[in-house]
């Protein structure tokens, strides 16, 4: 069952609007647009990694690009507030080194907040197992092994 609502209807803000579009297809053209999406002082965060400002994140997402063969998000929910959004999604990805190129599916929430229309904090909750462990020989038997024993 797809889920996947529509980014006019998941979105009441026009800020909104400009994230959810330009993450659909995580490529090169998100980067051109983060300007337009983030404040100039905002703070990404994700389980590996904590990024300040416009530069710091346009470094962050320039460096991840060359070894994705594709990108996106299918945006499941959202509850928004005034300032404060949540969003839930699904990632679909290929990287070169993971998985031998093949697509890996992960769930995962952002908590984003909203400064003068952009974006000042943006946090992403996800599974590193799901998202890289299991993937790597040898580590990722180790973790599924695990996630079946405490399951």
């Amino acid at each position: 069952m797809n889920t996947a609502l529509d980014i006019n209807q998941l979105a009441s803000k026009p800020a909104m609007q400009r994230f959810l579009s330009a993450y659909s297809e995580f490529d090169a053209r998100l980067i051109q647009n983060l300007p337009h999406i983030y404040h100039e002082n905002a703070v990404f965060i994700d389980p590996v990694h904590r990024v300040e400002g416009i530069g710091g994140i346009e470094s962050y997402f320039s460096k991840l690009l060359p070894s994705l063969n594709y990108c996106r998000f299918i945006f499941e929910d959202i509850a928004e507030t005034d300032d404060i959004v949540f969003v839930s999604w699904v990632m679909e990805f290929s990287h070169q080194k993971l998985a031998r190129g093949e697509e890996i599916s992960v769930k995962g929430t952002s908590r984003l907040v909203f400064n003068n229309e952009k974006i000042i904090s943006h946090i992403d909750y996800y599974d590193m197992g799901a998202m890289l462990y299991e993937h790597v020989p040898v580590l990722g038997r180790v973790v599924i092994w695990l996630r079946k024993r405490l399951g």
